[in-house]
């Protein structure tokens, strides 16, 4: 009975799904709950208590505000790397392509000053460029340059779930922080799950993930949640060096059909299915995000 039991339990560790956490836009500013030091401070705790190292895709020109210098020296001295989101976040739809190269190499100069910088680009907005010549021109610049795109299987609302939260409190509005990180990290691994099943179908097997979140509040207050729901759930969190090791992070979709992530461009490219149109899954509507936070009581009546 006992080998039994081992049994089980090595099988469900050789078997158990992988996700590495990463964070954009960092460091980002003061926000509606807290500074920012006191987001870096929460954050580099949690991942601390978790034993979790992440990556923080930095906005470089973010380095000169609301000590974000000193900011991104605390989550580097806490292990965590940093890559480039460009300069200015510019959105690749709206911009030349020499434009948008220059804003990436002035973030590369700011950024290799850190130890921990890995040369991995992720695209604002995942905005890959919204026509073939300035899609390909940035790649063959990310491959001269001997950078690894940034991809993300797991491309999640959380910035928009932060708007609400923001704006909310802004307005006065009295947070209910345990329904809204029950909220926050239901709403998140559902739609895990869905990618998850998508890549499975399509892979064969379920790949290491990158789960895109943003260095906001909400992740600060939340992401302990979070973390908690997706070891309950079997997961394996990874570091992201491990998960981008992954043979899905080396494929380039031939499709401009790439701001919801890796997943949905493999799955489009493949099958000529766009998994948001119309929205695949409830938590990638805006409208029925507000809902729900509504229906759960989020903020206290």
């Amino acid at each position: 009975m006992l080998s039994l039991f081992f049994g089980v339990i090595i099988s469900f560790s050789i078997h158990a799904k992988e996700v590495a956490l990463t964070f954009d836009d960092a460091p980002m500013g003061d926000m509606s709950v807290y500074s920012g030091n006191e987001r870096t401070r929460v954050l580099i705790e949690v991942l601390e208590r978790h034993k979790i190292k992440t990556v923080f895709f930095s906005i470089s020109s973010n380095l000169k505000n609301s000590n974000g210098l000193e900011r991104m020296n605390k989550y580097q001295a806490a292990g965590h790397l940093i890559a480039n989101h460009t300069n200015t976040h510019p959105n690749f739809d709206e911009t030349s392509i020499e434009k948008y190269i220059e804003d990436f190499n002035t973030a590369d100069e700011i950024l290799r000053q850190f130890k921990n910088f890995r040369p991995w680009f992720r695209f604002p907005m995942l905005r890959h460029g919204n026509t073939p010549m300035k899609r390909d021109l940035m790649r063959k610049h990310l491959d001269k340059k001997e950078y690894q795109n940034g991809y993300v299987t797991l491309d999640i609302q959380d910035w928009f779930m932060a708007s609400l939260v923001n704006d909310g409190v802004k307005a006065g509005r009295k947070l209910n922080k345990q329904k809204l990180c029950l909220a926050y990290s239901e709403m998140i691994w559902d739609t895990m799950v869905f990618y998850d099943t998508k890549a499975t179908e399509l892979l064969k097997r379920s790949p290491k993930h990158m789960l895109l979140l943003h260095e906001n509040d909400l992740a600060a207050m939340c992401v302990d949640t979070l973390i908690a729901k997706i070891k309950l759930n079997g997961w394996k969190i990874i570091s992201p060096e491990v998960a981008m090791e992954d043979e899905i992070y080396k494929r380039n979709p031939n499709t401009l059909f790439n701001n919801n992530g890796q997943i949905a461009a493999l799955y489009f490219e493949t099958t000529g299915i766009k998994l948001n149109d119309p929205w695949s899954h409830p938590w990638e509507d805006g409208k029925v995000i507000r809902e729900e936070f509504e229906r759960r009581d989020v903020f206290e009546k």
